[in-house]
């Protein structure tokens, strides 16, 4: 994320395995660039408010899968969470690592 300018939003990561790890994460990332920020519960409002401004939305939730192709949102779909779901022309697959990712968010 540090490669890319604008504001970034870290939404609060679900009840997943790794939340704890990926809070952490991203709580260390915070400092590290300006106009980044990490938003607990948005509630649906608030969310698709999100969606509606957002470039891009990066990660791995079902909801670049289901509900992002509503607002014409570019996804990058990072892993394979999400595997066996259809997929929208706005979503694009990539692996975990960086240059993965770098590239999925260039496309």
């Amino acid at each position: 994320m540090k490669t890319f300018e604008g504001t970034v939003v870290f939404t609060s990561a679900g009840a997943d395995t790794n939340a704890r790890a990926i809070a952490g994460r991203i709580e260390a990332f915070l400092p590290t660039r300006p106009r980044t920020w990490l938003l607990g519960t948005l509630g649906s409002e608030g969310y698709f408010s999100m969606m509606k401004l957002a470039s891009v939305m990066i990660g791995n939730s079902s909801s670049g899968i289901i509900e992002a192709p509503s607002f014409e949102l570019p996804v990058v779909n990072i892993g394979d969470r999400q595997a066996g779901r259809l997929r929208a022309a706005n979503v694009v697959d990539v692996d975990g690592d960086r240059t993965s990712i770098v590239g999925g968010i260039r496309r």
